[in-house]
């Protein structure tokens, strides 16, 4: 056999040993195949293989950061419509539902929490446009309940508590889902405004207004209709502006009690008050004519007689007076208090001052008490001085030169300082002698002694007479709080004698809380 082999030709020995080695390596192939697909069972029953490929996305990111305002967000799509507050740029970003999106305070939200209008930072990958971080930003303004938003279109400002702000055609003026334009936002609208550095992004119109309409307000023109702690003059034709809700609506005119009613108001729709219905207040008025011999005519009614005071609805009268030795005199009465004197002097015709405010403001001219503003009443040439008082403000004096030949002097003072230290209530302090005599608190009559009165904390002068009797001047001091100040002064002494007590001090009740006496 040996020999045989070793007879074979070079040929024949290779092909074996080839045909041996391809069968090794087939053999080799097969075990480790099985080897790797067979499973490893480790306890009975329990079969674990490998965990798939994780596949790596390998493409570069370009990250950019912006801060910006939100004008649109599609939770649907998983997308957030924002303009750059650096640069005005406008983008879209996606906003994988696994990032975690911060509130302002660090909590977590979800995409549609976000409002628009919020101003937002956020990190994002240029290439993709995809969110890596996302947050609600706390680098700029919030105004939470702003009102009384001034706009001024020509420069482009918006004024708020005394500061002002820009904006641009990019700011956004949001409503119920919907962007409104500026114009269609009101001064009483309650808003929330958004912004960075100094220019407004985004107005958000918390509830839109509506209207109150006064009609029949013939009686009540000059007086003043307070809503929602404003005031308005009422007019002919008045039409307030006022937020959605209800409200206490409270109108008044001087001398006659307040007119209380409430309204709800809905959104862009009017509320209309009838003012004819209510109870027409009168004021009592004592004409007297400088000159002889005229005829007075009010609302082109003869006045046969002016003796004695007469009655007028509160409001505007037309009065014409007419003397054979002067050109008819033409003028306006009105009517604003319970009792009020009206001089006419041909001398001087169409001499009236016209007073429009501070409102309701109590009126002294040369010291006599002559109405509450607003309020038109005659006047000389010259000068004059002028004192107005409000209960809680300072009281303030003021020379006016009235110089004008004819027609009507119109002068609006300004508005009265609020003393920070009235104590925000009247006391009542009750006199109770002598009987009989007029009682004076300053210059103002308040009526026949026992008479009660209201004043507010301070220094006051009181003022007793009586005809045929001395006059006589005190002066109190009225602190705050306690039960009401009652006071008793001496009897007046008749003109002509003379008693040891004559000009006394005025002796307070038993039991006054804490008066001063001079």
């Amino acid at each position: 056999m040996l020999k045989k082999i070793q007879d074979m030709d070079i040929v024949t020995k290779m092909s074996i040993v080839g045909a041996l080695v391809v069968l090794f390596v087939i053999m080799t192939i097969v075990i480790v195949s099985c080897n790797n697909s067979a499973p490893v069972v480790d306890n009975p029953g329990l079969i674990t293989t490998d965990e798939p490929d994780v596949i790596v996305d390998d493409t570069p990111k370009d990250y950019a950061r912006i801060v910006g305002v939100v004008s649109n967000v599609d939770s649907d799509s998983d997308l957030l419509w924002v303009t750059n507050v650096e640069s005005s740029d406008k983008i879209i970003i996606k906003v994988p539902t696994t990032l975690s999106i911060k509130d302002a305070f660090g909590s977590s939200i979800a995409l549609n929490q976000l409002d628009v209008g919020q101003l937002i930072e956020s990190k994002y990958d240029k290439n993709t446009m995809t969110a890596d971080e996302l947050k609600v930003s706390n680098l700029g303004f919030e105004y939470g309940q702003a009102r009384n938003m001034v706009v001024d279109e020509e420069n482009k400002t918006i004024s708020l508590n005394n500061d002002t702000y820009f904006y641009t055609e990019d700011i956004i003026v949001y409503f119920g889902g919907e962007m409104i334009s500026l114009s269609e936002l009101d001064p009483v609208d309650e808003l929330i405004v958004r912004g960075y550095k100094d220019t407004v992004w985004s107005i958000t119109l918390k509830n839109k207004h509506g209207y109150v309409v006064l009609i029949g307000t013939a009686s009540f023109i000059g007086g003043t209709v307070e809503i929602s702690k404003t005031y308005t003059t009422i007019t002919e034709d008045t039409r307030i502006t006022v937020p959605v809700g209800a409200h206490d609506v409270i109108i008044t005119k001087a001398g006659s009690s307040p007119y209380v009613t409430s309204v709800t108001v809905m959104e862009e729709e009017e509320v209309t008050i009838d003012l004819s219905s209510i109870q027409t207040e009168y004021g009592a008025v004592q004409f007297k004519i400088i000159q002889d011999g005229s005829t007075l005519y009010v609302d082109d009614v003869k006045i046969p007689s002016i003796s004695t005071p007469l009655d007028f609805t509160y409001g505007s009268h037309d009065i014409k007076v007419e003397n054979p030795g002067f050109l008819p005199l033409n003028t306006t009465l009105v009517v604003t208090q319970s009792y009020q004197e009206y001089v006419i002097d041909f001398e001087n015709q169409d001499l009236m001052v016209n007073v429009t405010g501070p409102l309701e403001t109590d009126l002294y001219i040369d010291a006599v008490f002559v109405g509450v503003i607003p309020i038109q009443v005659p006047i000389s040439q010259g000068t004059h001085t002028f004192k107005l008082e409000r209960v809680g403000y300072f009281s303030k004096v003021q020379d006016v030169s009235v110089d004008i030949e004819s027609g009507v002097y119109e002068i609006a003072f300004p508005e009265l300082i609020i003393n920070a230290n009235y104590a925000g209530e009247d006391i009542t302090i009750q006199i109770d002698s002598p009987v009989g005599c007029e009682l004076y608190i300053g210059t103002q009559f308040i009526g026949v002694i026992p008479v009660s009165a209201l004043v507010e904390p301070g220094e006051h002068q009181i003022t007793i007479r009586k005809d045929g009797y001395y006059t006589k001047l005190y002066s109190i001091s009225i602190i705050t709080g306690g039960e009401p100040y009652q006071y008793s002064f001496p009897d007046l002494i008749p003109i002509g004698e003379t008693d040891e007590n004559n000009g006394g001090d005025p002796v307070p009740d038993d039991g006054t809380p804490g008066a001063d006496v001079y």
